[in-house]
């Protein structure tokens, strides 16, 4: 199994409209399913105030991620997401970016020290 986390940072201003959209009774649900389909085992928000962490495992996250990404009802999701994103710069490409790797410290699952 493969994981990653990642940090991306909402506009002040659409903090609530993101929370709200990712609720059960509003997430889109062919978007739920484009998820499952893609090999995706769990994605897990995080939030505090502006910045959003994303957890994700696959078996295989890169193939997951290319599977999705390339989806048109999860283009349509991140075309309304992206209009909410406050862009980074990219410290090693000066270039903006909407994602930042986080990287992982320390996983303990199930009794077992993963990382």
């Amino acid at each position: 199994m493969e994981y990653g986390a990642y940090k991306m940072r909402i506009k002040k201003e659409k903090v609530k409209d993101y929370i709200e959209m990712h609720k059960k009774e509003k997430i889109w649900k062919e978007l739920m399913e484009k998820i499952k389909n893609a090999g995706f085992k769990k994605m897990i928000i995080f939030q505090i105030e502006q910045e959003i962490v994303i957890f994700e495992e696959a078996q295989n996250l890169k193939k997951a991620d290319e599977v999705l990404s390339s989806d048109e009802v999860n283009k349509n999701w991140e075309k309304m997401i992206n209009e909410w994103v406050v862009y980074y710069k990219d410290p090693n490409k000066g270039v903006n970016i909407k994602f930042i790797k986080v990287p992982i410290i320390f996983y303990y699952s199930n009794g077992k020290l993963i990382h």
